[in-house]
Formats: C-alpha cells, structure tokens, sequence
C-alpha cells in the first residue's frame, strides 16, 4: 500500500512540476515583455510629433521604475517574505494583466494611460519574481533564457513587431493558459499535502516499529546485524526536516529541497566542507554579485537591443531580415541544446557520485584519503574551460560583424549566437547561488547597480541616435559594445572564480543534499525531476519553433489596422492604381513603425499600398531598431504583407551608422540601389540624415528609372537653427540628381524635404537640378497641410524628363503617422 501511494506521488510529482515549469514560463514571458514594451511606451513620449525633445516625467518615471525596489530589499523581512501558493500565483498574473490591458484598443488614443499600466508593471516586476519564485532552482538560468528566447521566436512570426504589447489577444492567451494551470496547481498541491500528511505518519510509525524492535529484541536473537551507522540512520530520520517552511506559507515547489543557502542544508552531512567560515564566505559571495552585477545589466540590454528578435541582430549586422534571421534562430538554438544536454549529463554525473560517495568529505573531485581537501583539476578546467571558449567566440563574434560584410557578418552572428546563451545562464547561475549567501544589503546595493548600469546603457543606446542628451556615443556602436563586453567578461571571469572556489564544496553538498533526501522521502527523485525539467524545455523549443515558423511564413499580416484607415479609402476608387501605363511614385514618412498615438502601423501602411498600388514608395524614418523605438523590422513586415503584390523592399543606410531609416519599396525590376548618409558633420546635437540612389528597369522605355529617395535634416529644431546644414544637404541632393550616366532617363527626388516650398535652400533642386515640383510648380503652399502637428508642405516629389499626370496628398490615410502620403502619377516612358 505504501509503496504504490509513493509510485503514484511520484507520478503526481513529475506532473505538478511541468506544470509549474510551464506556467512559470508563461508568467515570466510576461513580465520579460512588460519590461520591453515600457521602454517602448516610455520613449514614445520623448518622441510623439506634439511634443518633440525632452520630457522630465517620463524620464523620471523610467529612472524610478528601475531602481526604487532595490531598496525595498534592504529590509530582510521583505527579501525573506513568502506567499502563500494561491497568494504567489495571484500575485504573479499581475504582469500579464497588465500587458493585456496595455494592448487593449480603448487605450489606442491614450499612450500616457498605457505608459502608467507598464510602468507599474516594471516596478512590481522584481518583487513578482522574488515572492513567487522558490528558494531553490536549479535551473533558473535556462528558464530565464528559455523566455528570452521564446520571446524572440514570437516576435520573428510578427516580424519583430511587439504583439505583445499590439495585440491583446496575446495577452488574453497568457492569462487564461496560466489561470487554467494555476487552479491545477493549487488543486494539486492540496492533494500533495494530503498525502504527504499521510506519508510522514506512517514514516514516523516505521520509525517507532523499528525502533522498538531494535530496542526489545538482544542482539544474539537478531535475523540481521544492525551497525552503529544503521541505528545512527534510523534514529536521525525525521521526515518533518524534509521541507521546513514558515508559518502559513507553501512552497511554489513543493517536490524540490531548499536551496543550498537556507537553513535547512546546514546539517550535519554537509558541515564538515571548506565554508569554515561562514562570514567570510559571506562576504566573497557578496563581492562576488556585486561584480557580476554590471555583466548581468549588460547581458539584459544585449537581448532587448539586439535579441528582440531574429531580425534585429541580422538587421544590425548589415544583413537582410530572410534569410539570415534563420541563422539567429538556429544558433540560439543548438547552443540552448547543448547546455540541457550538458545539464542533463551532469545531473547523471552528480547523482552518480552522490550514490559513491555520500558520507561526509565526499564529492565532486574530493580525495577520500584527504578528507575532500583535494580537488581534481580535470574537474577544475571543465568547469570553466567552456566559459572562456565562449567569451573569446562572443568577442571575436562582435568584432567580425562591426568590421566585416557578408561572410564576416554572418560568421561573427553565428558565433555570438552560440556563445550568448552559455555565458549568460553560467553567470545567472551562479549569480543566484552566491546571492543566497550574501549579505541582504550587499543583494539590496547589487540590485540598485544593476538597475542604475541598465539605465546608463540604455541612455547610451539613445544617444546612439539621438545626441541630445551627449553625443559620446553618437554614432558609436562599437564603444557601447564595448562596454557591455568589459561587464560581461568581468561578470563571466567572477562566475568562474566563484564555480572554481566551491567546486568540490557545492557538489558535494548538492551531491550529499540529494542523496539523504532521498533516502528519507523516497517519492522525491530529484534527478528524474531536473530530467522532466530538461524534457519540458525542449518541447517548449520544438513547439515554439513549429508555430512560429508555420506563423511567420504565411502571406497575411499578424496585427491589424486599427486606424479607420480601410473605411476611408475603400470608397475612393482609383482608376490610376495599378495601371501599367501609368508610373506612380508615392512618398511617405513613417514616423518609425508608428500611428500618431504610438501604435504600430505596418499593418495601416500596407492597405494604403495594397489601395493605390504605387510602382515605387519612397519611406522615411523607417527604421524602428533601437528598442527604444520598438526594435521593429517594418520592411520585413510590409514585405511580408504585399509580396503577393509584387512589392520588394531595399533598404537604407546600415543601422550601425545611426540614421532614422530611408528606403524604399517598389514593384519594378531592380538594376542597382545604394544608401548613404547625408552631410553632417560638426553638427553634433542632430541626428544622422541619408537618402538612397535607386536604378530601377522601365519595361517601356530604353533608358532607366532613377529614384533618389531623401530624408532631409529639419532646420529648425528646438535646440537650434540648421539653415546652414539644410542648405549643404540640399546641394547634395542636387549633385546626386545631376551624377546620371543617361541625362535623357527619367527621374524621381522624392521624400520628406523638411521644407517649404518657397524657403531658399529648395533652390538646388529647382536650378541647379533642373527638376520640376508636382505640387508646387510657383513656389507657393497648398491649401493641404502634409503633416498633422502643424500645417506645412515639407514633402516633395520633383522630376525630370516624365510626364506628369496629377499629383495629390492622400489625406484619407488619417493619423497613420505625422505625414500623410503624397503620390504622383506620370505616364510611363516608352
């Protein structure tokens, strides 16, 4: 009887775990991307069109957000605080409702409301994680880049726009999965604590039958000899240590033992170790995470920068979105792989070692005849050998992709790839081991820094692109990467002096812990758990990767329009669009992946072009990386979408010369295309301006088609007057038009000018260009604003040897962005 209820709490265990494990995931998906989407939010405030430039109550909100909890943990009774199993649940799903009411469409027209949600979200955030996580987790580095990595997988199916923070079905998803789960989890638990009640009794029984026997029966009439071990066993066994919790609470992980640092380890297999004093070894682990706390800063920046999703690192490296974004996928794969199965060869090691050698002195390359003072050095070099192979991979990976073109770039991403996740759940690891025995103030402190370093790095990622606040890292990439690498090989270097110091310490007691709880609760296997663990996590990849990969490959767009934008133009029918005679540029600034409101707008942008059908489409500011912007791809996305049409996207100037995106997309045959950035320098307070030179195949005519598609610098900013710069990048502009090897072919300069029609700097184009104004053929402005914060005529389209038909502003397109689309018809050259 009781050897069937303990096979069936083993069956009940295994489940209750994956299910944890998954609703764990769930959860920290969640607030993983409540993170992302605030800093999205957060920043649309210093960006939105009405208010353009600085904004001290979101700056301070972000600067709060991110450090005030660290100093709720100085408090031990907060740090050491537990909730009850339903309570940490409950708690838990504050994050995805959060996220879900973010995305809400009734907050569309309120971004202030939306910025609020996530930035309470962002400060609950490292309480939801320290309340509701267990105290012990042996795998708390890999679920931490397991939701990374799902994270990113889900973003490729939208073409890294955040559905988690546009899409409220996202949100609706997580909570009601996760609520299902948490109910069978309580449920569950119930039912464990039942049995285990029942269990321990009749533990307790044996104990007392044994004991009396022993004591009764001499020692001559015995059918067995019992030694002195044996009889030490049996009356130091006492299930009640098993899992010591405080008054009132349970654990969220009720079939795993208390972490190395509790108080329940500290017994008398594992006090005979190296710790010989506690409060020494307590302050190096304390020094230990306040040295691996900038690395852990960095190594979080990385993965929302760069990590985002497969598209961001490609798009970065200079690369296209497909293919290359695969190789992203793939890297990270294959490198998360091999870490569970490194784990899970180690976890066989340990319990392997722990059935050998379980008395005292014991362990992971310990000497029995020392005493365990000796450490195997083979067992030493293994340890941090794969560490170090993967810092020199990362850092070699870095240099190739910020100094190389194709097949560099693609080595350089292949090899950060395979490097990142190691590095990073080595030093989460053994960051989490040595935080529990570190002084609560040093982990306090350790919090606080990490949060302030984040906040530095990610001020410095903006100042990438926007030099407003200082212009040290303007343009800079390569500076700021290298000071995330220097924190990561300081945290990575740290990691390894403490995995080398507590080698033969840590898994003896690992190795020792596992074996007497085994011994006295026998249900509990704590190798076939971490075993069910390492299954999970491989059938979350595998059935990440089916969906996302089946999701990303499809013709139609993930998010919708929620702009009126179909209603408007749907009755406006266009006899030109589409029209083979008929050659039609439009022009369009996009204002970085974004509707008036902060939304994403891939989705408006492609049904105004699937409407009108233009052969060419110039784009400004189309390009969303950096995080604080979104880290979208909205080319890959509306290529994605319109590729049925027959739409291709070139792309603009490189990400890693810090310019707000130019380019195009057309559905012409492509005969040459190259992007630069305009002329700029001494003007350190600004950012980086381009435009791009397109040749495109006419099938109509002998000659090409050139295209020159301009983002111009806007001279008149708020923090000064840029006449002087606006009048060297037109002149540009104008050398570029006249630099054709046919001067009989047609051509298109359009874009966003940042000009009115009549200001002087416009005079290249008109004179020395020679081009004529589809609008503005006297100079002088429309009744028709083409932004929608002040009224302006700032976007142009100009020609030379077409034709021209008509010429508008699509002012039906609605607040799709801060620009309407302008368009022109020409007749196509013969």
């Amino acid at each position: 009887m009781n050897s069937d209820r303990t096979i069936s709490m083993k069956k009940m265990g295994s489940i209750y775990n994956t299910l944890a494990l998954i609703n764990r995931l769930l959860l920290m998906t969640s607030a993983w991307n409540v993170l992302v989407s605030f800093i999205e939010a957060d920043f649309w405030h210093f960006t939105e069109p009405s208010a353009l430039g600085l904004k001290l109550v979101p700056a301070f909100g972000l600067f709060f957000a991110f450090l005030l909890p660290g100093f709720f943990f100085f408090s031990g009774r907060i740090w050491n605080f537990r909730l009850q199993l339903s309570w940490q649940l409950t708690f838990a799903m504050i994050e995805p409702i959060l996220l879900l009411i973010s995305a809400l469409p009734a907050l569309d027209e309120l971004p202030s409301f939306r910025t609020c949600a996530l930035g309470f979200g962002t400060l609950l955030l490292p309480f939801v994680v320290r309340f509701c996580r267990p105290t012990y987790d042996i795998q708390v580095g890999c679920e931490f880049f397991l939701v990374i990595f799902v994270s990113m997988c889900v973003r490729w199916s939208s073409h890294a726009v955040n559905v988690f923070y546009e899409e409220w079905r996202v949100g609706t998803f997580i909570i009601c999965v996760s609520g299902i789960i948490s109910i069978i989890q309580v449920i569950m638990n119930n039912v464990m604590d039942v049995n285990k009640m029942i269990s321990e009794q009749q533990s307790r029984d044996e104990v007392l039958t044994t004991t009396e026997m022993i004591t009764e029966t001499p020692p001559n009439e015995m059918s067995t000899p019992v030694t002195n071990s044996v009889r030490s066993d049996i009356e130091d066994i006492d299930i009640t240590d098993y899992h010591k919790e405080s008054e009132g609470s349970v654990n969220l992980y009720p079939m795993l033992p208390p972490s190395e640092g509790s108080d329940d380890t500290e017994s008398c297999s594992i006090k005979n170790t190296r710790d010989d004093k506690p409060s020494t070894s307590k302050w190096s682990h304390s020094l230990a995470i306040l040295f691996m706390t900038p690395g852990i800063a960095s190594f979080l920046m990385l993965f929302i920068q760069f990590f985002s999703s497969p598209a961001q690192l490609a798009r970065w490296a200079g690369l296209r979105a497909n293919p290359f974004g695969i190789f992203v996928v793939f890297c990270c794969t294959i490198s998360f792989l091999f870490i569970l199965m490194s784990r899970c060869q180690f976890g066989a090691f340990f319990k392997s070692m722990s059935d050998v050698k379980h008395e005292c002195g014991g362990g992971l390359g310990a000497n029995e005849s020392n005493g365990g003072d000796y450490v195997n050095p083979w067992n030493v070099y293994w340890s941090i050998f794969p560490s170090f192979f993967c810092i020199v991979f990362l850092v070699t990976g870095w240099v190739l992709l910020l100094n190389s073109e194709k097949t560099g770039a693609v080595t350089g991403l292949c090899m950060i790839c395979l490097s990142v996740p190691y590095v990073f759940v080595h030093v989460i690891d053994v960051y989490v081991q040595s935080s529990s025995r570190a002084h609560v103030g040093v982990r306090a402190i350790s919090h606080i820094t990490g949060s302030f370093i984040f906040f530095v790095l990610l001020t410095a990622l903006t100042s990438f692109n926007l030099p407003t606040l200082t212009n040290i890292f303007f343009g800079r990439m390569s500076l700021i990467l290298a000071a995330m690498l220097v924190c990561i090989c300081l945290a990575v270097v740290v990691a390894s002096m403490v995995t080398v110091r507590n080698n033969a310490t840590s898994a003896r007691r690992a190795s020792l812990s596992r074996y007497h709880h085994q011994s006295r609760f026998p249900f509990v296997d704590l190798s076939s758990s971490a075993g069910g663990e390492v299954a999970t996590f491989v059938a979350v990849i595998v059935c990440t990767l089916v969906i996302t990969s089946a999701v990303s490959y499809r013709s139609s767009a993930v998010l919708s329009c929620r702009e009126p934008t179909e209603a408007r133009i749907a009755g406006n029918y266009d006899s030109n669009a589409n029209n083979s005679t008929i050659l039609r540029a439009m022009s369009w600034n996009i204002l970085l992946g974004h509707t008036y409101t902060g939304r994403d707008n891939s989705a408006c942008i492609a049904q105004v072009l699937r409407h009108f059908g233009p052969s060419v489409v110039g784009l400004q500011e189309s390009d969303p990386l950096p995080v604080f912007w979104g880290g979208k791809d909205v080319l890959g996305a509306l290529e994605n979408e319109l590729s049925v049409e027959g739409f291709r996207s070139h792309e603009g100037v490189p990400a890693m010369k810090s310019t707000l995106g130019v380019a195009l997309m057309s559905r012409l045959n492509l005969i040459s295309h190259e992007a630069r950035l305009l002329p700029g320098r001494g003007f350190v307070k600004l950012p980086h301006y381009g435009y791009t030179r397109t040749v495109f195949e006419l099938p109509t005519s002998k000659f090409p088609l050139y295209v020159i598609n301009v983002h111009a610098v806007y001279k008149n900013w708020t923090i000064g007057n840029f006449t002087e710069l606006s009048t060297i990048q037109l002149k540009k502009i104008a050398d570029v038009t006249n630099n054709v090897t046919h001067q009989r072919a047609p051509v298109i300069v359009l874009g966003d000018f940042n000009l009115n029609p009549e200001e002087r700097q416009l005079d290249a184009l008109w004179t020395t260009a020679g081009l004529k104004c589809v609008y503005h053929k006297t100079r002088s402005m429309l009744n028709e604003s083409t932004i929608l914060n002040r009224f302006g005529n700032v976007d142009h389209i100009f020609y030379r040897n077409l034709d021209l038909i008509e010429g508008r502003i699509v002012a039906e397109a609605g607040r799709v962005s801060d620009h309407y689309p302008i368009l022109a018809d020409f007749v196509m050259p013969t």
